[in-house]
This record gives structure tokens, C-alpha cells and sequence, in this order.
């Protein structure tokens, strides 16, 4: 049987692409693939005779473009100069000249790509005409297992240079990243800033890779990645598998789990907001009348940080029933820097829920935040909800501001004249809107919890007592029902390669969106919206330890 019509149609999309390429122009390249068509026709080679069509079709490509790119160089003759007819008219072969000229570029390519030991042998040996035997001294390897790179070199460049077939063109991605637990350092080894190696974990994260295959997909050299790839080893970010792929450890949140967990709490916040806000009011009104919070403040604003421990403690109380009932225990994994977390990732785009209901719409892409931040100094803890729906961004609030804070307390009780340093620190918190100054007087303008005031506030929210309090305002059977089953629904969308204690705390942090409790009581009119200037302290307390 000839080339068939069928393949043909097959194979033109690929042909006239191949023939634009070679062109730049709309005319030439459709001059140029009715030649290959007429060509593919003209042979009459039966499909039995041809082992890969792939490579077959590419080689008539070549070979009728050189035919072309010949009889093109000859039509435009008279306005060449005399060295290019010469050119021209010599014997030597346009068509073998221009493919060994594309071999050694892709060879040059293919070399790049390959890894570190790989690379090195081979361009020594080939490039450097170094032996095997200067090779093993100089990498300190046996000469067997230079010859052994050698030829596993051969056959990956031997088969690379072979492949004919249109790889898709990779599109880099941009990964969210936190952490769930504590770091020594928030920008986590290079992984939450560093875009080359998001997109190695997010390749990874697909299946398992070479070196050689991440370097070729993302049309890196290996080289620029060897570097990045022992960065995310050393902090357990990849694993090895096999002897030399890496598979990506932690769990990458895209559109379809975000919109179910979304979908999940949209109807969990409904249920239990109103009851949380109810008790978090008398929390309030004891305190109130104790007397006990420092800070210049309306109701609504105490009622916005106050509700952060309401519904920390509920949430922590939920989950651990939900935790002991469906077995989801897990650690935090302890990193080679130290540090004990969880990597938080995300790739959520929104476009899932272009045809949603529209207050769900709304509350799936604007109900967020930036996790859940306690920090603590030598005399200080702190709780605070970087409120995405307000746009608060990430806020820098450690132990350095935590200390900043505290002096500032002395000065107010104490009635001091601040010294040069203190000026220095009431700045800086003035800057980020956490205390002004009237008459040269510092001001505080977030809840703070004065140490011997602490058992009016720990005694309401001490946790058996505060438990019983839940019970009182829920059905929290129910409640653990509803978690446990939005659990077993989501499950299935956490891919099965990340080990159990990864899966556990996924699933556990699946239904602890702590902010959709305070969107859904701001929806409801039970929070006001804050000003702009109180935005920027927004959900801070304070408390002395």
C-alpha cells in the first residue's frame, strides 16, 4: 500500500509548519509544502518499507527543502555576487552540508543537557581528545566507568538526534509557596522565590525525572539545574528514585482541590460562624469590663482580633476530633536547615469557577489569606490573619516588632521620654500602623494582654472549659460528620506517590480556612468593614507571656 491520502492529511499541519520554519514567509512555505506533498506522492513507497514514519516524512522534508533552497539560491542568480555562484556551482553536496551543519547543533544542544558526569566525560573526550585514562584521574573515577559514561552518553545523544517527533513546548509555571510549621528561613531554601526551581518540583510533581529530562523539557542547561536539584534534596523538597530520577515530595494545590475545599467551607463557615461570633462576643464583654487590654480601639476592631482566637481554639478542637476519628496523624517533617514545616504550594487559576454561583465566585477568589501567623520574643506571643480580602499582603510582625512593642509599653506606663533607640522603634511601628504618637506620646493601637490581667482571658478560652462552650452553641457530631465526609471526597485528588504523613495534614488543613469564619460574619453584616488605616493592624493580638 503507497502513502495514503489519510496520512497526508495527517502529517500537513507538521509539514507546512516544518516548511515556515525554514521560510519566514506565508507564500514560500506553502510553495514549499506542495513540493514535500508532491514529493511524499511522487516516491511511491510502500507503507510496509517504512519502520518510522515520523523519521521518514522529516528526511523528504529535508531533503526536498535543500532541492528548494537550491533552486531559489539559482532563480535570484543575477543579483548574487560572483563568489556565491561559485558557490553554487561547486560539487560540494548544499543538502549534506546543511544537515551536518543542524546535527551538530542539535548534537551541541543534547550535550548541554545531559548530566553532570555525562557532560563532563563527553566533552572531554570528544572536545578536549583527553583518553579515558587522563578522565579517570582527572574526575577520580575507574577508566570502566569512564568508558561506561561514555557509552551511555553515545546512546542518549545517539537517540535524541534521532527523535523527530514535536515535543510540546513547555509552558513555566509560577507556584504560591508558605509553609505550614516554623522555617529558619521564609524564603525556604530559594523554593518560594526562585521560578526555575518551582518549575523543576512541578515537573517532578507529574512523574518521576532524570536530570537529563527536566534539563530537556525545560530547555535548560543541566548544568544551571544540577545546583537548584541538590538545593531541593538537601531540604527533602525532591527525593531520589530509582538511581536517577526525582519525584517531588510535597503536595501541589491546583484548581480542582482548592475548589472542593472551597465548596466545603463556603457551606462549614454558614454553619458555624454565627455561633463562634456569639461566643466571642461575651469573651469580649468580660474583658471589657475587667479592664484588662491595652490599645486605643473600636468594638469592631477588638472584635476582629478576638474572634482570630475564637476560631484558632474551635478550629484546633474540630480538628483533632476529626483527626482521631479518621486517623489522620502526621509530624512535622524535620528539614536539614533545622527547621520543622510542611511545604504550602499552589497553582489555583480560578477559571473552574467561571460559571459558579456568584457570591460562591466571589468568595473562591477573594476569600484567602496569608496563613496563620504566631510569633513570640523573650517577653511576647503574638496571633495574626494577613487578610486577603482586604489586601493586606504578607505584613512582617516578629519577634523584632514583638520587642519594639514591648518597650513602648514600658514608656507608656512608665512615662519615660523615649531615647534615641526608642524614637528609632516607635517609628517603625508607627510606620506599619500598630502605634501613633500624640504629644510626643506613644500609643497603642492593637489589643495587648497585660501578663497578671491573663486569667480573665485564658480562663474563658482554657480549653475544656471553651470545648464545652462549642458543645453548648453546636451539633458538633454533626459538624464532625460533615468534615469527615468532605474528607473521603477529597482524598481521591491527593495523588498517591506523597507518603501518608504529607497526606494526613492535607487533608487535616482541608477544611481550617480560618478565614472564611471572618468573611462569612463580614458578608453577614456582624463585621464592619475597617477603615484604611485600621486595615494595616487588622487581626493583631498581642498578649504578655
Amino acid at each position: 500500500m503507497d502513502i495514503s491520502k489519510d496520512i497526508i492529511e495527517k502529517y500537513a499541519k507538521k509539514i507546512y509548519g516544518f516548511a515556515f520554519s525554514k521560510t519566514r514567509d506565508y507564500n514560500d512555505a506553502q510553495d514549499l509544502s506542495q513540493e514535500i506533498l508532491l514529493t511524499l506522492f511522487d516516491k511511491g513507497t510502500k507503507i510496509s518499507q517504512i519502520e518510522n514514519m515520523d523519521a521518514y516524512i522529516y528526511r523528504i522534508c529535508c531533503y526536498t527543502w535543500m532541492n528548494f533552497y537550491r533552486k531559489d539560491i539559482l532563480k535570484r542568480k543575477n543579483l548574487e555576487n560572483a563568489s556565491v555562484l561559485e558557490f553554487v556551482a561547486d560539487e560540494t553536496d548544499i543538502e549534506e552540508e546543511y544537515i551536518k551543519k543542524e546535527l551538530h547543533e542539535k548534537l551541541r544542544q543534547e550535550i548541554m543537557y545531559l548530566s553532570k558526569m555525562k557532560r563532563e566525560v563527553t566533552i572531554m573526550f570528544y572536545y578536549e581528545n583527553k583518553t579515558s585514562k587522563e578522565i579517570s584521574e582527572i574526575l577520580n573515577i575507574p577508566d570502566s566507568s569512564v568508558r561506561w559514561y561514555l557509552g551511555e552518553s553515545k546512546k542518549t545523544l545517539k537517540e535524541r538526534i534521532e527523535m523527530t517527533e514535536q515535543q510540546g513546548i513547555y509552558k513555566p509555571v509560577k507556584i504560591g509557596i508558605g509553609h505550614n510549621g516554623w522555617t529558619t528561613d521564609y524564603d525556604m531554601f530559594g523554593l518560594r522565590s526562585d521560578v526555575l526551581m518551582q518549575n523543576i518540583c512541578y515537573l517532578c510533581y507529574q512523574k518521576p525525572h532524570t536530570t537529563e529530562e527536566i534539563a530537556r523539557t525545560l530547555g535548560v542547561a543541566a548544568v544551571y539545574l544540577e545546583d537548584k536539584i541538590d538545593k531541593l534534596l538537601h531540604m527533602d523538597y525532591l527525593k531520589t528514585i530509582g538511581k536517577n530520577k526525582y519525584q517531588t515530595t510535597f503536595f501541589i494545590m491546583e484548581d480542582g482541590f482548592y475548589f472542593e475545599s472551597k465548596k466545603f467551607m463556603y457551606k462549614f463557615a454558614d454553619k458555624i460562624s454565627v455561633p463562634l461570633y456569639n461566643l466571642t462576643v461575651t469573651a469580649k464583654d468580660e474583658l471589657k469590663k475587667s479592664g484588662s487590654l491595652l490599645g486605643e480601639y473600636n468594638d469592631n476592631f477588638l472584635m476582629w482580633s478576638l474572634l482570630m482566637l475564637t476560631i484558632n481554639n474551635a478550629v484546633h478542637y474540630i480538628s483533632e476530633l476529626v483527626s482521631k476519628k479518621k486517623g489522620l496523624n502526621y509530624i512535622y517533617p524535620k528539614r536539614k536547615d533545622g527547621s520543622e514545616h510542611f511545604v504550602s504550594a499552589s497553582m489555583v487559576t480560578g477559571e473552574i469557577v467561571d460559571n459558579a454561583d456568584k457570591d460562591f465566585k466571589e468568595f473562591f477568589l477573594r476569600c484567602e489569606g496569608c496563613g496563620v501567623k504566631t510569633r513570640t520574643s523573650d517577653k511576647l506571643n503574638s496571633l495574626q490573619y494577613d487578610i486577603g480580602f482586604f489586601e493586606q499582603g504578607w505584613r512582617d510582625f516578629d519577634d523584632i516588632e514583638l520587642n519594639q512593642l514591648s518597650r513602648v509599653v514600658d514608656i507608656i506606663e512608665k512615662d519615660e521620654i523615649p531615647n534615641e533607640y526608642d524614637k528609632h522603634a516607635v517609628a517603625n511601628l508607627v510606620k506599619k500602623g500598630y502605634v501613633r504618637v500624640e504629644n510626643e506620646k506613644p500609643i497603642i493601637l492593637i489589643p495587648y494582654l497585660k501578663h497578671q490581667e491573663h486569667p480573665t482571658l485564658f480562663k474563658y478560652y482554657d480549653k475544656e472549659q471553651f470545648f464545652e462552650k462549642i458543645k453548648k452553641e453546636l451539633d458538633i457530631d454533626e459538624v464532625i460528620n460533615m468534615c469527615c465526609e468532605h474528607i473521603d471526597n477529597v482524598r481521591k485528588l491527593i495523588p498517591s506517590f506523597l507518603d501518608e504523613t504529607e497526606t494526613n495534614q492535607i487533608l487535616c488543613n482541608s477544611f481550617t480556612n480560618q478565614y472564611s469564619f471572618l468573611w462569612n460574619l463580614w458578608k453577614k453584616g456582624y463585621l464592619q468593614t475597617p477603615s484604611n488605616e485600621e486595615i494595616k493592624r487588622l487581626c493583631t493580638f498581642v498578649n504578655e507571656k
